[in-house]
Formats: structure tokens, C-alpha cells, sequence
């Protein structure tokens, strides 16, 4: 939590020496916590993978350099699901799983359009 505290820290001080800002960046403390459900993991999974793809920055996961998205090849990710304990919640393929990432964003999209 400390070391996360600094990283935030330094890079809101060089976010706003950058765009001539001060202040805060992050308004709320960072809440950590532990994920031991995997069907819980995945939706936080999808979320995050989605969310460059929500915000209109990329139209596929796999382009968004900023996320581990993009190093999950076809071995990568069959490794990822197994290291994480997603086997019995995720696709098995790479494919899939990209495809269930678009449904995602798609479906909160509408949920946040019916309001």
C-alpha cells in the first residue's frame, strides 16, 4: 500500500508539472482487496480488459499497451487462466475470451443506457 501510495504520488506530480496542474489526481483512498471468488476474478478481469475498449481509446482489448491484455498469447492466456483459477469461469480460447470481453462492455453499455 505504501509503495503504491509513492508510484501515485509521483506520477500525479509529474502528470501535473505536464499539464500545468495541482492538486490531487485520485480523490478516494485505494481500497485493497483480496479477490478469492474466480467468478468475482472474472468479472473484474473483463472489466478492466474492457474498459479502453468502453471509453472509445481501442476497439480490441489486445491493442491497449497499458493492460496485460496484449501478452496474452494463445499459450499466455491458457497459462494466465490456470495461474488465477479461471478454468471453470472463462473460454478456453484466446478467441473467445476477446469475444466475451466485447459482450461485456456491449451489455454495460446498455445497462447504463436503460438507466
Amino acid at each position: 500500500n505504501e509503495l503504491l501510495q509513492r508510484v501515485l504520488g509521483s506520477h500525479a506530480q509529474r502528470f501535473n508539472r505536464r499539464h500545468g496542474r495541482t492538486g490531487v489526481l485520485v480523490e478516494s483512498r485505494f481500497e485493497a482487496k483480496v479477490i478469492s471468488d474466480p467468478a468475482y476474478l472474472s468479472q473484474i478481469c473483463l472489466y478492466i480488459h474492457g474498459n479502453p475498449i468502453n471509453h472509445g481509446l481501442v476497439d480490441d482489448p489486445g491493442l491497449w499497451p497499458y493492460s496485460n491484455y496484449h501478452e496474452l498469447s494463445l499459450d499466455g492466456y491458457k497459462a494466465w487462466r490456470k495461474k488465477h483459477g479461471l478454468e471453470s469461469v472463462l473460454p478456453t480460447t484466446l478467441e473467445d475470451y476477446t469475444k466475451l470481453v466485447k459482450a461485456f462492455v456491449h451489455t454495460q453499455n446498455n445497462e447504463l443506457e436503460a438507466g
